[in-house]
This record gives structure tokens, C-alpha cells and sequence, in this order.
């Protein structure tokens, strides 16, 4: 062995890169030198990321640094941490959890920026806050804070890389939806608002200069599409006007919206609406066609990736091209999954998916509460509970298989390898919970009506190498500090509404 290691670096490179990944880590404790030759090659590791992790189909961190800045090592600790995490998901092991306390502030709505810092709205009839903790630092410190109105009712981020936009619903007695942005300036992580849209409620989805939500002045009669930097709006009409009262009586609010390929998709409670991306059709969002969904549909979440920043390979690896996923969730707790293709088309049948029971309650059907995507749209955590019997809903995190082109979700339910969380360590999840998860760094956020937010862990936090991530805010631009307001906003509550939260 000692004649193999004192083969020329090249020709052991050339070796490396036929071996299997197992081999090649057993390869790796024949000696120091070999050792130093596989750690050190970046173009081996380069390899193995692309060819396991990345077509493999597992979670990758979309926020990781360009290939040109990482050596070896964290492209290792890359693989390391998609490998170690996709056992994590089948374990039976129980997350490790802390708590991030908010007083008597009930939670009603949590993101995570960058696998690093958690995003919270939190209010009582006193006060309404939006507050920012860096779950990487020792003492979980809250690192900056902002005052509304009402409560956060809900609302969507969007990381552009080079600025983070929040855009909220907020529940005042004036409804209006606030644009923000996170980041920092001198070092130091602000919150600071953008613009107000007076009258606009239960934000949908955002892209870009794109904001989309159901309700505008108190009307949900049809979802609005509006592009907040310039004052311009489409309203997404169905193609045959309410004309009748069976109409008005069978009229739904949209339940969700995105932004995909060419297209801006609606989901009601009847029906699938596609029409064209503004952007992308000179300014004009028209309708294309309307698409019949499977009956009792009450909830209804996209698997739509686009929006996540890769860097691998010059941009190479692109996601949800070829097929926008849909899950739809029924009145009766089932899921069935749908795609709809590149020409705007859904594909075959809806696939019901095969969500497991619980082994201590597995004779009773369970429903399916609430879905949240991956920050990757690898995995999806779903609340659920038994339909007869009074036990605690629970926690579960399954796989979202891409189809391959042309198959759509005829034969394959892109819903796999389902898993019963652990209940050890969680907190209760009767107390009308929140959430937001990043299946590439195994962090789930859980936000309670009694005041908690919990930080659950699949893997420990320490398992990639520091400085191998693009996990810092990025800076602010100066015309958005001088308007900064700091110090508690007079509450303006609906006060018969907000007793429901």
C-alpha cells in the first residue's frame, strides 16, 4: 500500500474518482497521505457532492458558498450533513429542542432566514412584535424588533441573495399588508418597513416586486396580483363572470397562490386557475385555462422551488422545471397530489397519498390539519391527528419524490418514505401551532398560541464547517435606515376578531 500512496497526485486522483463513495471513505484510513489526498481534493469532493447529493435527490443548502470560495472540506461537510440528515428523518430519535420564550405574546407566525435566524410575530391586546434571534449564538439573543399595529395573520419571505423581503397581513382595524426587510447595517441586524398596502389581506405568495394576496378591501371575490414597487395590479378573474346566486352561494376565497414557470397558478376550493406571469407576458396576466380539483379541497400547498438560489456548477442544477407539484388536502383529511406541466396542463389523475397511522392509535383513519413545505421542497412536515379518538395531533415528515418528465404523478405518488415524529421534547400541539422548515439544514421552527417557539434539530448545528455557508444578512441600503421608526405602535384592534386569536 505504502507503492500506492506514492503514486503521483494525478494518477490517485484519477483513481479516487472511480471509486464509490464507500470505498472511497475506507480508501481514505489506509494512510496519512491518502488520507490528505482524498480530504484536500476539491474536485473529487466536487463530484460526489453533484453525483450523491445533488442527483441523489437529496436536501442540499441552497444558501451555500460558490464552489470557487469552498475548499474540499466544506464541500465534505456538505455531503456529510445531506447524508447524516436523510437518516435523521427515518430516525425514531428525539429532536433536540430549545425554547425561544415571548412572554404572553401569543405566536402566530415563524420563518427561518438562512437556516440562522428565526423570524417571529408575536401579540397580545397590548402590543404586536416582529422579532429576529440568531439561533446560532450561544445565548439565542433577540437581535432586533419591531412594533404593529395588530397581529401578523400571515405572509411570505423572499431571499433575493442580495436583499430579504417580508411581506405580512396585518390585523388592524384597518387591514393592510406591510412590505419589509431584514438585514444589517454597521453589523447590526435591523427590521425596517418598505411600503404599506392599505387595504390588501392574507398574503399568498411574493416574487420579486410581485406580491399576491385574497383580499382587497374587504373583498375576496377574486385574488389580486400587484407589483408593490410600481402601484400596478391584476385582478385573476375566472373566465365565466358570477352571474347567478348558485354562483355567489358556490364562490370560495382563494386558498393559495404561486408564481411558477411563465405562469401565476390559483388554487380554490373547486377549481385550478392558470394564468400568464406579467413579467413574462408583457405586462399581462391572462387567464389560460381552469382546471377541475379533486371534491372537498380545503387546503392546498405548491412544491414550488424556483425562488431558491443554487450555486453549483455555473447554475447547472435547476429545480421544479419540468413540473410544478401540488398537494391538495380534503375536508376529510386526505391528500392527493397532482402536476402541472410546462404548457400549463395537469397531468393524469390526482394520486391520494399514503399518510401512515400512528402505531398507538393505528385502528382510527387520521386527517391531515396542516402541511408545510421544505425550504428545498425535498420534504414536507404535516400536522395530524386521529378523526375518532382524543389524542394529541402529531408531528410528521415524509420525502417529495420529483416525477420525471412527461410521467406527472400517474404512476408514482411523489409523496415518500413517510415518518412518525417522536414526541419527546415537542411542545403541545393543540395550542394552534405555526411553522416553517428547512429540510437542507434539518430545522424545524414551531411557534405556539401560548407564547413558545420551539427550535427543533434533526442533526446537531455544529455539523457544517463554519464560514462554508452564506448564512449572514446582507447589508441595507442607506435611504432604508434614515427611515427607520423604532419604539411600541398604538395597538389598533378589530376587538370582536381578534378574540379568535
Amino acid at each position: 500500500m505504502a507503492g500506492f500512496a506514492a503514486l503521483p497526485s494525478d494518477v490517485l486522483a484519477n483513481i479516487f474518482l472511480e471509486l464509490s463513495l464507500r470505498d472511497l471513505l475506507s480508501v481514505r484510513q489506509v494512510s496519512t497521505t491518502i488520507h490528505e489526498a482524498i480530504s484536500t481534493d476539491k474536485l473529487l469532493w466536487m463530484n460526489i457532492f453533484k453525483h450523491y447529493v445533488i442527483d441523489g435527490g437529496k436536501c442540499a443548502i441552497p444558501y451555500r458558498k460558490p464552489l470557487s470560495l469552498a475548499d474540499a472540506v466544506a464541500i465534505e461537510s456538505w455531503t456529510r450533513n445531506a447524508f447524516v440528515l436523510g437518516k435523521a428523518y427515518l430516525s425514531n430519535s428525539p429532536l433536540s429542542v430549545h425554547l425561544l420564550g415571548t412572554g404572553i405574546r401569543a405566536v402566530t407566525w415563524v420563518k427561518l432566514i438562512r437556516g440562522r435566524w428565526c423570524l417571529a410575530a408575536s401579540s397580545n391586546t397590548s402590543e404586536s412584535r416582529l422579532t429576529l434571534w440568531d439561533i446560532l449564538s450561544s445565548d439565542n439573543r433577540i437581535c432586533a424588533e419591531i412594533f404593529m399595529p395588530g397581529p401578523t395573520m400571515d405572509g411570505e419571505i423572499e431571499d433575493r441573495n442580495s436583499e430579504i423581503i417580508i411581506a405580512i397581513s396585518v390585523g388592524s382595524r384597518e387591514r393592510h399588508v406591510q412590505i419589509l426587510t431584514v438585514g444589517t447595517s454597521a453589523g447590526v441586524p435591523h427590521i425596517l418597513k418598505l411600503k404599506t398596502i392599505p387595504g390588501a389581506d392574507h398574503v399568498l405568495c411574493l416574487r420579486g416586486s410581485y406580491l399576491g394576496f385574497a383580499v382587497i378591501d374587504g373583498d375576496d371575490s377574486n385574488p389580486i396580483v400587484l407589483d408593490w414597487k410600481r402601484d400596478t395590479q391584476w385582478v385573476l378573474k375566472p373566465s365565466i363572470p358570477i352571474a347567478s346566486l348558485r354562483d355567489i352561494v358556490d364562490r370560495t376565497t382563494c386558498l393559495a397562490m404561486t408564481i411558477w414557470d411563465a405562469f401565476v397558478v390559483v388554487a380554490f376550493a373547486n377549481e385550478l386557475r392558470v394564468s400568464t406571469y406579467p413579467e413574462s407576458h408583457s405586462g399581462h396576466c391572462e387567464l389560460l385555462y381552469t382546471h377541475n380539483v379533486p371534491r372537498g379541497t380545503n387546503n392546498v400547498r405548491f412544491v414550488n422551488t424556483e425562488s431558491v438560489a443554487i450555486s453549483l456548477l455555473d447554475d447547472a442544477e435547476r429545480t421544479g422545471v419540468t413540473h410544478l407539484h401540488i398537494l391538495f388536502g380534503k375536508d376529510d383529511g386526505d391528500v392527493y397530489a397532482q402536476a402541472l406541466d410546462a404548457k400549463g396542463q395537469l397531468q393524469g389523475n390526482p394520486v391520494e397519498c399514503d399518510v401512515p397511522r400512528p402505531a398507538d392509535d393505528s385502528k382510527y383513519p387520521v386527517e391531515m390539519i396542516r402541511m408545510t413545505m421544505g425550504y428545498t421542497g425535498r420534504k414536507f412536515i404535516g400536522l395530524f391527528s386521529s378523526e375518532f379518538h382524543c389524542l394529541p395531533p402529531r408531528l410528521l415528515v415524509a420525502s417529495i419524490r420529483p416525477s420525471e418528465p412527461h410521467t406527472g404523478c400517474d404512476h408514482n405518488d411523489i409523496c415518500t418514505d413517510y415518518h412518525i415524529l417522536p414526541t419527546a421534547n415537542s411542545p403541545f400541539l393543540h395550542f394552534w401551532p405555526c411553522f416553517h422548515f428547512d429540510d437542507s439544514r434539518g430545522v424545524l421552527l414551531i411557534g405556539t398560541s401560548r407564547g413558545e417557539i420551539c427550535v427543533a434539530r434533526f442533526v446537531h448545528k455544529d455539523i457544517i464547517l463554519p464560514g462554508s455557508l452564506m448564512d449572514e444578512l446582507p447589508p441595507l441600503q442607506a435611504k432604508d435606515i434614515e427611515n427607520e421608526l423604532s419604539g411600541p405602535v398604538v395597538m389598533d384592534l378589530p376587538l370582536p376578531i381578534y378574540g379568535m386569536y
